[in-house]
């Protein structure tokens, strides 16, 4: 009968595991020293070894010609009959399937019988996170106190579903993930004894595919080699797996900077031929993130990267063609399909999302520093961050390359920093930091962007400026925001994806901060745009003696407060009666409270009863009003 290639090549010894080294060595020193323990848990992911080194162990306690070594001999009656599968003493219990109570108080029952031709009694439970609750509490006396010719092996994919009761009964040995070298080796070894010809960046592609797990690669290895009819070929693949290979994804990434047309349809066909939105996602974002790594690190980090010999040829020769900023922005909007693509994803509109958002990020930049070579603004793909500031096509110094991140806030907001700001002798490096904005003041009608000097009336600057000293976070908040000036009113809009910004500049008070900044910065008119709704910044002026605020209170309200105003300032006749003080502050202070918000005020009053001593009020004693308004 044929056998797959996983079972034909399964290791027969702990020398022939491949990536386990921190597994193997336990096993191998407790077998040498004898203190082979009672229950082992093996946990780690699927297609790492899991079984197979239980297998290993059990032919190892039981070898009748282990001559003080760990490894089995493998020609013995008991290392025969467990390699086959038809040992008596060696029982493969599947979890999944075998997990109600009934079935471990089944094997309770057998555990107390001697073993038939061997001297250890083996149970491998394999998936033992999906028994009950109630089989593990059968299970638990038993494997704390098993029968001394008895060893249970437990294996699992999500250790953390195994109870704590149960762990510490066991001895737990992680498994990883088989490396890409590792795999590749056995690979090569595979292909060579069954005397296959190969390409090596076939095998390569299928190493990159197994996540892994040899096992996925040796099922994927014979997959391919049945359909290229016993030579195994990328083209071959390629057809298996439905494109989307590293050679696709580098070939469409090479035409996306110049040729975005050519980009979108190399993508339809990828999309077309089978691969799945999630692995197409997976391997565009390693490859951005392996040109991320080499523009900024430079070519020698690639060497700890898994890449084929081409592999990095391409990298080095690609990287110089992006900016560290756009492949960090590729990368954010691959990472933000990801998730959507596993709730179900269209490949047209997959597709679309992903042309569209890398074609627009060559152009375009959101509070981050650019390289010479982008000019633009508009919003980072997947970002979630929609029109903000657009700054003007001038050149800028190589320093605003240096880093994908956006640079942090200027630290020149603050009066005690005014010295700062007009410092003629800072570097370029620091110039460049700081973003160098649109003039937008009305002086001009041309429709040509230049950089205004800082701080001069009419601009962004200015209010930038301005309103960084009174409220850094309102200024850091209008970094996210799109200024324009339209027929001499300046117009700020707000995103109401970026909620932090979008509840700071529409609460009232940043609102208040907003006009009297626009107002100093030299602007006549402003308002604020949130969708559809527009809303006047208003300044109005406090009392005398104190601060100047600006409000945005509606045209009842300001009213009521001016009258309430003017009646104070009047002077009383003689003898009329005054308001007491309690009221007169009381409303003071609802009216300051309502010039802050921008709710309404609802005043529930008690009726009281008719005075009397048989039903007062309040019992027995009374507050004094000044109390009670305090």
């Amino acid at each position: 009968m044929y056998l797959s290639l996983y079972r034909r090549y399964r290791p027969q010894f702990f020398a022939d595991v491949v990536g386990q080294e921190p597994a193997v060595a336990v096993l191998v020193r407790g077998l040498l020293s004898g203190r082979t323990g009672q229950a082992y848990l093996f946990s780690g992911p699927r297609g790492s070894g899991k079984t197979t080194l239980a297998r290993l162990l059990a032919k190892a306690v039981n070898c009748s010609e282990r001559k003080g070594g760990a490894e089995p001999c493998g020609h013995c009656r008991s290392c025969l009959s467990i390699t086959d599968g038809e040992s008596l003493d060696v029982m493969e219990i599947d979890g999944a399937s075998n997990n109600g109570v009934e079935e471990v108080r089944e094997l309770k029952a057998k555990v107390a019988l001697a073993p038939f031709a061997s001297p250890v009694k083996v149970y491998i439970i394999d998936e033992v996170h999906m028994l009950s609750m109630a089989a593990f509490n059968a299970l638990l006396k038993t494997l704390e106190e098993p029968p001394e010719q008895v060893l249970f092996i437990l294996a699992t994919t999500e250790p953390q579903k195994v109870p704590v009761t149960i762990r510490s009964r066991c001895q737990h040995i992680p498994f990883r993930r088989i490396a890409v070298a590792g795999i590749l080796e056995r690979l090569r070894r595979v292909c060579d004894e069954e005397e296959t010809p190969y390409e090596e960046e076939a095998l390569w592609e299928i190493a990159r595919q197994a996540d892994g797990a040899l096992r996925d690669a040796l099922s994927l290895l014979e997959q391919a080699l049945s359909f290229g009819e016993g030579r195994l070929s990328l083209a071959a693949l390629r057809a298996l797996s439905g494109g989307g290979t590293r050679v696709d994804l580098e070939r469409w990434v090479s035409l996306l900077p110049e040729r975005p047309g050519e980009a979108d349809r190399e993508l339809r066909e990828m999309i077309a031929s089978g691969v799945s939105p999630e692995r197409l996602l997976d391997g565009a974002f390693l490859l951005f993130r392996d040109l991320w790594v080499c523009r900024n690190w430079g070519g020698e980090v690639l060497a700890e990267l898994d890449l084929a010999p081409p592999e990095r040829e391409y990298l080095l020769e690609e990287a110089s063609r992006w900016s560290a900023e756009r492949l960090w922005r590729a990368m954010r909007l691959c990472q933000e399909l990801m998730g959507r693509a596993r709730l179900g994803l269209r490949g047209d509109v997959l597709a679309g999302l992903l042309s569209v958002s890398l074609a627009e990020s060559g152009r375009t930049s959101v509070g981050l520093p650019r390289s010479s070579e982008e000019k633009g603004s508009g919003e980072m793909p997947g970002s979630g961050r929609k029109g903000a500031m657009a700054p003007p096509d001038v050149p800028r110094s190589s320093a605003s390359a240096s880093g994908p991140f956006p640079p942090p806030f200027p630290a020149n907001f603050g009066p005690e920093r005014e010295g700062l700001r007009s410092d003629p002798d800072r570097s370029g490096a620091e110039r460049a930091l700081s973003p160098s904005l649109p003039e937008i003041g009305p002086s001009e009608p041309s429709s040509e962007r230049t950089t205004a000097e800082t701080g001069a009336p009419g601009t962004f600057e200015a209010l930038r400026e301005r309103l960084g000293r009174r409220d850094p976070v309102l200024a850091a908040s209008l970094l996210h925001c799109r200024v324009d000036l339209r027929e001499g009113i300046l117009e700020i809009s707000v995103p109401r994806e970026e909620p932090f910004p979008f509840s700071v500049l529409t609460a009232p008070r940043g609102l208040c901060q907003l006009a009297l900044a626009a107002k100093e910065a030299g602007f006549g008119e402003g308002c604020l745009k949130v969708g559809d709704e527009i809303r006047p910044l208003v300044v109005q002026e406090a009392d005398e003696g104190d601060e100047a605020r600006p409000f945005l209170i509606p045209q009842d309200r300001r009213r009521r407060s001016d009258e309430g105003e003017r009646a104070a300032e009047s002077p009383q006749a003689e003898g009329a009666p005054s308001p007491r003080r309690s009221e007169s502050a009381l409303e003071s202070q609802v009216e300051r409270v309502l010039r802050w918000t921008s709710g309404d005020l609802l005043v529930l009053r008690a009726e009281a009863a008719a005075e009397s001593e048989e039903k007062p009020l309040v019992a027995q004693e009374s507050l004094d009003e000044e109390e009670l308004q305090e």
